[in-house]
């Protein structure tokens, strides 16, 4: 499967690869007008798992399913990919990932090598223009800071305000800057103060 999304491109004397970012499809779902979002939730680029198992988030050590599933008291940990694509859809909830390829010698799960050890990094700059353009009240969600922060720095030209920007804590285990209780709360936090719940 990996091999779908690694392309070898030369460098001098080293060999380098593109790697493209797995979900792109759902751009064109996204952007259909099947659905309205209220939601977009962004990371940095999908895990080795989540590539794997073809959906977004589908690493183990990744909660992001048991906080969401939490904000909206839902059990989503054991929905089938397919289940959850049709339950965020029906929620008005779009998720997408901000860089869709890079040039480097692997496929980078966390954001320090991703920005440390890769190149030449391509965002979803088109995609998120017309999605703001087509949902204009859409709330704008980070699962990291790295990618809030990337956001800030090479979307400044979108049609956005900062109150459409909401951070979320990461849900992978390896941010322990707080326990699992409190990014639960933080999440759900996020999501009222967003008027996307109650």
């Amino acid at each position: 499967m990996m091999n779908e999304f690694k392309k070898k491109i030369k460098d001098m004397d080293m060999d380098w690869f593109e790697f493209t970012y797995p979900f792109a499809n759902r751009k064109e779902i996204y952007l259909s007008g099947k659905y309205h979002y209220k939601c977009l939730i962004l990371g940095t680029f999908p895990s080795k798992a989540s590539r794997d198992n073809g959906y977004f988030y589908g690493n183990k050590t990744n909660e992001f399913w048991e906080y969401l599933g939490y904000v909206f008291d839902a059990d989503l940990i054991k929905m089938p990919k397919e289940q959850k694509e049709d339950w965020i859809n029906n929620r008005g909830i779009a998720i997408y990932d901000i860089v869709e390829s890079y040039e480097g010698f692997n496929w980078y799960s966390n954001d320090k090598d991703l920005f440390t050890c890769a190149r030449n990094h391509t965002y979803c700059l088109e995609f998120v223009e017309n999605f703001l353009d087509q949902y204009k009240e859409t709330k704008i969600m980070f699962t990291s800071r790295k990618a809030e922060n990337k956001f800030k720095s090479e979307f400044k030209h979108c049609d956005y305000t900062s109150s459409q920007l909401f951070y979320l804590p990461s849900p992978s285990r390896l941010n322990r800057s707080m326990n699992s209780d409190e990014k639960r709360n933080q999440w759900r936090n996020a999501f009222k103060e967003a008027k996307l719940i109650q």
